[in-house]
């Protein structure tokens, strides 16, 4: 039932996500006015916003204007259900619990789970459309996620250590190649999945990161879109590599034998 209500409730909480990420950097709120039709500006009803569904019933269209909805909205709603769905599924499962689970403290950690995960899909789709990884983002997640793993009793000096390094190889990069190889975005996104992961479980990001870009980028060249010399956002390949770790890192991670 919990993943049900989870799956349910991560429709609308995509439909949100898709908000934020619309209206970041245009100068109007992110939580508070109407949402608009993007071609006629006209306003939204409640009957248009309902997730998935409203966009199946209109048939991809607006309701005033009748031009074309992006399928982005649709597929990020599914997206973001599938993931609070996974995130609620692994706290099932004793082989994929997270590092220093409490029973009692499920719900904290499944919350915290949660929160991380908007997180990543803000970021992800932030570096896509604008190329940037925003500190709006990066810094209250730090804090947050810092804040949480606080309360579940996870070691001040883990959450530390974890920051120091993985953010710590970002900010060493930018410093070598003054600011070529890495942006400095990168950095606090490094400090967010140390702080969420530790050093060992933060390696395993990087590793997952690296590995999934360089196939992005062969596949890329393969069909002639980009060339050796192209240069790739780096922030949705860690925003990936950090859902696959925060589902399957303590499994990973035991495999791997970094703890």
């Amino acid at each position: 039932m919990t993943i049900f209500l989870l799956v349910a409730a991560g429709f609308f909480i995509g439909s949100f996500l898709c908000l934020v990420v619309d209206r970041f950097g245009t100068g109007q709120s992110m939580v508070v006015g109407r949402s608009v039709c993007e071609k006629c500006h006209a306003t939204l009803e409640m009957i248009d916003l309902i997730p998935v569904l409203s966009f199946l019933f209109l048939h991809g269209r607006c309701r005033r204007c009748h031009e074309s909805i992006s399928w982005r909205y649709p597929i990020i709603e599914c997206a973001t259900a599938l993931l609070f769905g996974l995130v609620a599924w692994r706290l099932t499962v004793p082989v994929l619990l997270p590092i220093g689970f409490v029973p009692d403290h499920a719900a904290l950690f499944l919350l915290r789970d949660l929160v991380f995960s908007s997180l990543l899909l803000v970021l992800f789709l932030i570096d896509i459309r604008q190329g940037i990884l925003p500190d709006q983002i990066t810094l209250p997640g730090i804090l947050f996620i810092a804040i949480f793993n606080f309360f579940l009793g996870i070691p001040w000096m883990t959450i530390a250590v974890g920051a120091v390094v993985i953010g710590g190889f970002f900010a060493l990069q930018f410093l070598l190649s003054r600011g070529k190889w890495v942006g400095d975005g990168d950095i606090r996104f490094g400090v967010l999945l140390g702080v969420m992961f530790g050093a060992a479980q933060g390696m395993l990001v990087l590793a997952c990161a690296y590995i999934i870009g360089a196939l992005f980028a062969a596949f890329l060249i393969w069909k002639k879109k980009a060339q050796l010399k192209s240069t790739l956002s780096f922030g949705p390949f860690l925003a990936v590599a950090g859902w696959i770790v925060l589902i399957f890192g303590s499994y990973l991670a035991e495999q791997f034998l970094l703890f």
